[in-house]
């Protein structure tokens, strides 16, 4: 658990901005993890079954509090902050630039670049095919050029 908590606790808490949302969720991940695991005990690959579930909790919390009222996004420099990175070859222009990026482009990038997750394994946890994250990748680098 504590291999993937540091990474997983930033994803999540990018996408609530709150400590005490973030926590809740990453517990309410971790806990239906551990049931997951316990009533399928012969599982191929835990990071994917944490992500996925982690994923899928995030999209369904963005999607609830966006109908509930717009919400100010957290900036991701707090979170990259929060853990201990140096931001200095970053500047804002990265940013506000990511933040233009649809809810799902989000997540993907932050799955991939956040919580490093592998192609193989992003494919089975967002549901789409290897191909088709290389060419929402690929569209994101030209963004940002």
């Amino acid at each position: 658990m504590d291999r993937w908590s540091p990474r997983l606790y930033s994803y999540i808490f990018y996408n609530t901005g709150e400590e005490t949302v973030a926590r809740r969720l990453l517990h309410s991940v971790m806990a239906e993890v551990i049931h997951t695991v316990i009533s399928k005990p012969r599982l191929n690959n835990l990071s994917v079954l944490i992500f996925s579930i982690a994923h899928r909790q995030i999209l369904y919390y963005c999607r609830e509090n966006r109908a509930v009222a717009k919400r100010e996004i957290v900036p991701i420099e707090s979170v990259v902050r929060q853990n201990n990175a140096t931001i200095n070859a970053i500047d804002g222009y990265f940013f506000n630039r990511f933040r233009q990026f649809s809810l799902e482009t989000k997540q993907i990038l932050l799955l991939r670049y956040v919580c490093g997750v592998t192609l193989f394994e992003l494919s089975q946890i967002v549901g789409q095919s290897e191909e088709h994250l290389l060419q929402t990748i690929e569209r994101a680098k030209i963004y940002f050029q």
